[in-house]
């Protein structure tokens, strides 16, 4: 029996663990793939949206 999960806003992958990035104006991240379909917000970049533009980190 094969089972199809379909994942919430805000999650992706085989099992929907996968947590979305910072999808351009509050996006869900394409379920499979996680990768955001408008692009990044602001000071965001990657094909998940999970990588600070800035080298500025906070401890």
């Amino acid at each position: 029996m094969l089972i199809i999960a379909v994942c919430d806003d805000g999650t992706y992958g085989p099992t929907c663990s996968g947590r979305c990035g910072f999808c351009q104006d509050g996006a869900a991240c394409h379920k499979e793939t996680g990768t955001c379909p408008a692009g990044c917000q602001g000071g965001w970049k990657g094909d998940l949206c999970i990588q600070s533009k800035s080298n500025v980190f906070l401890n």
